[in-house]
């Protein structure tokens, strides 16, 4: 009897040893979701996003200016999305690793992450540790200005609009030269280098998933363009 009952008990142990494995692998992780950026030949329609969202992705930024889309989708079904009409690029927005350090890393102290050259510089330590962040402090950007679409970008509150203005003309001047000159024009940036300057001061929005954090987050930027952009 007493045999019998080890040799049932071996044989459960051995099935448990062989079944667990293969329930555990055939269990379902879910499906990863990345984020896929199109760039169609002609203007986007109405039709197109009705397509995508038919492959089962979300549209979750629109870039007018270049007939660009960013769409979050499964990952298994990105692949899809290349053969849309009208697509003449497409490619996965991916994380890039720099000095082995996987980016993004959180933020505690606004809720945000950050890059890898925010680290090497020890922004972290400056918000968490002594709680500065540079709220109260204004920094005029004397550069290319703010492209169009700044908005997707910055919060609006730390954008000083009322005081931004476009350097432009032979004079240098921020007043009127001749019928042409445009006090906006800090908001035509078509080099993208004064875009990026703020961005790396104050941080910036990614599609309106996720913010990574500035230098000093709090701070409040006045946009001047003092080139022709």
């Amino acid at each position: 009897m007493k045999t019998k009952i080890v040799i049932m008990f071996l044989l459960v142990l051995l099935a448990a040893t062989v079944l667990v494995p293969l329930s555990a692998s055939t269990q379902s992780t879910g499906n990863q979701k990345v984020i896929v950026e199109l760039v169609f030949n002609r203007d986007i329609t109405n039709s197109d996003i009705k397509s995508i969202e038919k492959i089962g992705g979300r549209v979750i930024y629109v870039f007018k200016e270049v007939r660009g889309l960013a769409v979050l989708i499964d990952k298994d079904k990105a692949s899809s999305l290349y053969s849309l009409d009208g697509v003449a690029q497409a490619g996965l927005a991916s994380i890039r690793e720099a000095l082995s350090e996987t980016l993004p890393s959180n933020c505690a102290f606004h809720g945000t992450v950050l890059t890898w050259n925010l680290d090497m510089i020890n922004v972290p330590t400056v918000h968490e540790v002594y709680g500065l962040d540079g709220s109260g402090v204004y920094i005029a950007v004397l550069d290319t200005g703010l492209e169009p679409q700044w908005k997707s970008y910055f919060p609006i509150d730390k954008i000083d609009a009322q005081h931004a203005a476009a350097f432009l003309g032979a004079m240098a001047t921020a007043y009127p030269l001749n019928e042409n000159y445009n006090k906006n024009a800090w908001e035509a940036d078509t080099n993208g280098h004064g875009t990026h300057v703020v961005s790396t001061i104050i941080g910036f929005s990614v599609y309106g998933l996720y913010r990574v954090d500035g230098v000093v987050s709090g701070a409040t930027i006045i946009p001047l363009t003092s080139s022709p952009p």
